[in-house]
């Protein structure tokens, strides 16, 4: 690629990572204020393991009862057929693609979690 493209794209790209940059350090230091101790990093045995409608409600920021609704809308596929255990498989999934089925943008999930 002519150097002439490269400076166009880092002008064009730079300010828009610094900006990232910025927002997860914010992120981090408000998490850090709302967890006061780091939880230890999940060992294989816990990334393998089904959540309850609870935990998976903790991991995406939601009420219990909404993850309940996405179920019955079939944005979230259960592991058991009564819809009580969620694969972590499923959740990344599901953060992939988004509610909505077209991923979640960067601006709605760094506004949700600065409200925390």
């Amino acid at each position: 690629m002519p150097s002439g493209l490269d400076d166009a794209f880092r002008e064009v790209l730079q300010p828009l990572a610094d900006k990232m940059d910025a927002l997860l350090h914010e992120i981090r230091s408000r998490m850090g204020e709302r967890r006061p101790a780091q939880a230890a990093a999940p060992s294989n045995a816990d990334v393998n393991a089904p959540l309850t409608r609870q935990q998976a409600a903790a991991e995406l920021g939601r009420h219990p009862r909404t993850i309940s609704r996405w179920i019955k809308e079939g944005k979230l596929r259960p592991t058991s057929p009564g819809g009580r255990w969620i694969s972590r498989f499923e959740i990344n999934r599901f953060l992939s693609v988004g509610k909505d089925g077209g991923g979640e943008d960067v601006e709605a999930v760094v506004a949700r979690l600065l409200k925390k």
